[in-house]
């Protein structure tokens, strides 16, 4: 049977749709073909399935929304498609079972046996898992290294609906369902609602996943999470919030790409340097090639520049991205001050005269300048 079949509400308790696991391992593959329920794209939402047997069953695109499915064997069970929101999974055995882009949104899956599960799909695309009540799951025996991107954000992207609403929205102001067919345009505020349940998606497994120890794949994501945000900023017309969403970005990846500000800071620091140094070529005092790099001129022969930092000391736990709400501001202080300590060296010459020479305050942000003379015998011991 396939995708006409309507079991809406049947009460189909203890359903024996497959083969149980000892009867299918000495089958053949041709043997096996006859012996799995095939209901692809069937109409199965609020029905009963508690106990069932679907071992191997061929779900795809199935409707199964708020289905009763506590203790049901979906074994290696093709799910790829099905629409499981708000289903009742409780110590349901999924092992093996292929949930690529299944729609499991508020469903229930507490002591669900989720080993050896097939999540992502060939361009990565995972489930949508967006407000799941995971309760005491192990995520330790999924493979998360496949999984680019939740189904949730590959929802939120698509400017089209996907598949037909097996749950309709309702309009509250003619007060009828409103149904959605595959490839009707989604309007603006679908689009934010997509995104904003992307973001919490993202977030809500991040969360589980560090909360059981999987660190890697939670910061991976929640720097999702953090990408799909500027999107609900822009989408929001809060240009201010995504600007500086993307300025942390680019410096930091928020954190969880801390390289980056180590590029920005070479940058800043590398391109002021050339700056000044095609400066000194043409006004005073003027830098020979061999000292553009290599300030070795006696200080009593050279006019000097030295910086005082006066800015805020930044320890190691600031770039930690669950150390503190520091680091947010610890990538933009170091690229802030690499810059006004590169800025000040082009410009400090022509702007300060006749101050004592001090010295960069190592570990502090350079937000100054100071300047010495070449005669301030003075403030040189």
């Amino acid at each position: 049977m396939e995708d006409a079949t309507d079991l809406t509400y049947l009460p189909l308790a203890g359903l024996r749709g497959g083969l149980f696991p000892g009867e299918w391992e000495p089958l053949t593959e041709e043997q096996r073909a006859p012996a799995s329920l095939c209901l692809k794209g069937a109409q199965l939402s609020y029905v009963h399935l508690e106990g069932a047997c679907l071992y191997a069953a061929h779900l795809e695109r199935a409707h199964l929304v708020e289905a009763h499915l506590e203790k049901a064997d979906l074994g290696y069970a093709h799910l790829a498609g099905a629409d499981l929101k708000w289903g009742y999974l409780a110590e349901a055995d999924l092992e093996g079972a292929h949930l690529e882009e299944t729609r499991l949104s508020g469903a229930s899956l507490t002591s669900v046996d989720l080993t050896h599960t097939t999540l992502a799909n060939a361009t990565g695309v995972g489930p949508s898992l967006v407000d799941i009540k995971w309760g005491d799951i192990n995520l330790a025996v999924v493979d998360w290294g496949h999984v680019k991107r939740l189904g949730d954000e590959y929802v939120a992207t698509q400017k089209r609906y996907l598949q037909d609403d097996s749950c309709p929205e309702w309009d509250d102001r003619t007060g009828r369902a409103i149904l959605h067919q595959v490839g009707d345009l989604k309007d603006k505020d679908t689009q934010l609602k997509d995104y904003k349940a992307a973001v919490r998606a993202n977030r809500q497994l991040a969360v589980v996943l560090r909360d059981q120890g999987i660190n890697e794949e939670a910061d991976y994501f929640a720097y999702r999470a953090q990408l799909l945000q500027r999107m609900v900023f822009w989408r929001e017309h809060e240009f201010g919030r995504w600007l500086f969403s993307l300025l942390l970005a680019l410096l930091s990846g928020y954190g969880y790409r801390i390289w980056r500000i180590l590029a920005a800071y070479a940058v800043v620091i590398s391109l002021f340097a050339l700056v000044y140094f095609i400066f000194g070529r043409y006004y005073p005092p003027h830098l020979p090639l061999h000292q553009g790099f290599l300030a070795r001129t006696p200080l009593r022969k050279q006019r000097k520049i030295g910086f005082l930092g006066v800015g805020l000391l930044v320890g190691p736990a600031a770039f930690t991205p669950t150390g503190s709400n520091l680091f947010l501001f610890g990538s933009l202080l170091v690229f802030i001050g690499s810059a006004s300590y590169a800025f000040g060296s082009l410009f400090a010459l022509r702007m300060l005269s006749g101050l004592p020479l001090m010295q960069p305050a190592i570990g502090q942000t350079a937000m100054g300048a100071v300047i010495t003379e070449e005669g301030n015998r003075n403030s040189i011991p």
